[in-house]
This record gives structure tokens, sequence and C-alpha cells, in this order.
């Protein structure tokens, strides 16, 4: 649905530019994410969120005080959902998959 993978490049539908874009538009609508570097795939996205305010970056709630990130996520799937809706019939998987970063040597690795 986002892309495709041609000699080791990701080449983006124009769904997958569409949920890029509202990728990067989630600050704007939450002011304690900040995003770091993240990936459209074909057929699912990576990403790096920071929970500003907070000790560690992070992917997943893991913390009771990290429980706005579900929200975020519900919020941006809904969004890319509605945008592709539009033209033809898109549902992701119900939930996601994350973790916690929890040193620099685990978020560099995350992060390349």
């Amino acid at each position: 649905m986002f892309g495709e993978i041609k000699e080791g490049n990701v080449y983006l539908t124009d769904y997958g530019i569409k949920a890029a874009e509202l990728w990067l538009e989630i600050p704007k609508h939450y002011s304690n994410i900040k995003l770091d570097e993240f990936v459209v795939m074909p057929d699912h996205i990576h990403g790096i969120v920071f929970i500003v305010g907070y000790r560690h970056a992070c992917t997943l709630p893991t913390r009771r005080q990290n429980q706005k990130l579900p929200i975020v996520i519900g919020s941006y799937k809904s969004a890319v959902s509605r945008e592709i809706n539009k033209d033809t019939f898109f549902q992701w998987q119900k939930s996601y998959y994350g973790r916690m970063i929890r040193n620099e040597n685990e978020y560099k690795n995350i992060k390349r």
C-alpha cells in the first residue's frame, strides 16, 4: 500500500507519501512529542518518538507517564486510514509493536 522495494530502495506510492506527511504533522497536534528518524516501508512504518519531559526516547508506552503515546499512534493511524479510504479500502493491523529505547547504544543501533 505504501510503496515497493526496488534494488534495495523504497519507492513510495501516493499513500506512502501521505503517510510520511501525516507522520511529520504529529508534533503540531501534540506539543510534548518530538520525532526522530522514521521510515515508511511498503507495508508498515518505523519511527522513533521522543516524549518531551521524560527521560527516555521510546516507541511504546512501558511506563505510566508514557500512556499518551497510544493516543498519538491511534490518531496517526486514523488520519492515514481516512486519507487512503477516500480511494480504496485500507485497514491497519490492530495494535503496534514498539519498545522503550533504554540507552545511547541501543538508540544509535535503532536509528541506524
